[in-house]
């Protein structure tokens, strides 16, 4: 599992300012990441934010893949994140 806060968290950001950057209210902000609701769009627009690369968002330390639903169908998406470094 990702977690967008302790992203956003590590990189000296609030989650009340990625809302404000993103014009929409906190709760939203903070149900979207919760319910697992999030839209790559919206990822895209928040590692813009925070400036860091999408993978930081969608991988953690201990693991390497992710799965998300479409907001949109519902459908399972499963990503697996690949370090090229």
């Amino acid at each position: 599992m990702y977690d967008i806060k302790k992203a956003i968290k590590s990189r000296g950001y609030t989650l009340q300012y990625v809302a404000d950057e993103l014009d929409i209210k906190l709760p939203s902000l903070s149900q979207q990441i919760t319910d697992n609701t999030m839209s790559i769009k919206r990822l895209q627009e928040i590692a813009a934010i925070i400036n860091c690369p999408l993978t930081d968002l969608l991988a953690d330390a201990d693991d390497t893949s992710i799965t998300l639903t479409c907001p949109h169908c519902k459908r399972t998406i499963h990503l697996q994140v690949i370090n090229q470094d």
